[in-house]
């Protein structure tokens, strides 16, 4: 019968309830009803109004189903927005006006928002923090990723334990393509950082505050940037053995404490001969003295 059915002259819509009319005008068809549950299943849509209404009632659907089957914690259902097809880990938060858009998977035991931005074809790991206006789309974030406040991270690929400042862009669009950024694991990126696209962060490095590392400037592992463009100003120290050897070179403070030893040694020695030599001499002058008397 829907092929049968014709288009509205004034609005163009078709209109479903005509069905039943051309069913019972044909007296070998039987019509079978079926009962709603509930009373806003069967509601129309004819207006933005309307419209508005009806997807109000299926985002409470989606996240009263992750409050009761995915052991997810919605501090504020009323300002949550989750859409059709998330993943959200078990005892994960989100907190109020937090937006996770279809696509998204977020891992276990994660704190999300208040004022998050979930964007498709984003993953968040396990233990992660996304915080108040933080901004994802296109991104991985390994396990253990601090990303805490006023972020955007844009088709970037992050590594396990790594640190996001406050204001930290991937300046991932310039115009005409999108660029991938890539921070390995470890690495911390100081408050205010642009990093332009395409661009890698190695593992363990460090960006300083107020720092733009620009396109294809890679910033090698273990290496501590900072300026505009960011240049190269340390090498993070490698941590010295129990039998004194180090991978690297070794960290300033044990170089410090290296030389405060040996010259404290050096003087230890200078004292003793010095004390020597005032002995011997304090002798001769007794010798002397029993001598003239």
């Amino acid at each position: 019968a829907l092929d049968q059915v014709q288009a509205s002259g004034k609005t163009k819509e078709v209109y479903l309830t005509k069905v039943i009319n051309l069913l019972g005008e044909d007296e070998s068809k039987t019509i079978q009803v079926a009962h709603a549950q509930e009373v806003w299943e069967a509601l129309g849509v004819n207006s933005r109004a309307e419209l508005a209404k009806a997807t109000s009632i299926i985002r409470k659907r989606i996240v009263e189903t992750h409050l009761e089957k995915s052991g997810v914690t919605i501090e504020d259902p009323d300002t949550t927005y989750i859409d059709h097809g998330v993943h959200i880990g078990n005892d994960t938060t989100i907190r109020p006006c937090t937006v996770i858009e279809s696509g998204a998977s977020i891992g276990k035991r994660c704190t999300v928002g208040p004022f998050a931005h979930i964007r498709q074809g984003v993953q968040v790991g396990d233990d992660c923090r996304v915080g108040n206006f933080a901004e994802l789309v296109r991104t991985k974030l390994g396990n253990r990723v601090k990303m805490n406040h006023m972020s955007y991270l844009g088709d970037a690929q992050v590594g396990d334990e790594v640190n996001i400042g406050a204001g930290t862009i991937s300046a991932n669009y310039n115009g005409v393509d999108k660029n991938e950024t890539e921070i390995g694991k470890g690495a911390f990126i100081g408050s205010g950082t642009v990093m332009v696209a395409p661009v890698k962060v190695g593992n363990g490095a460090v960006t300083g505050a107020g720092s733009v590392v620009p396109r294809d400037q890679n910033v090698p592992a273990r290496t501590v940037v900072a300026g505009v463009p960011a240049r190269t100003l340390a090498k993070v120290g490698a941590e010295v053995s129990k039998n004194g050897s180090s991978n690297g070179k070794a960290s300033t403070k044990t170089t410090v404490k290296k030389k405060t030893s040996k010259a404290k040694a050096v003087t230890k020695k200078v004292a003793k001969k010095a004390t020597k030599k005032k002995a011997t001499t304090k002798k001769k002058s007794t010798r002397r003295t029993v001598k003239s008397r």
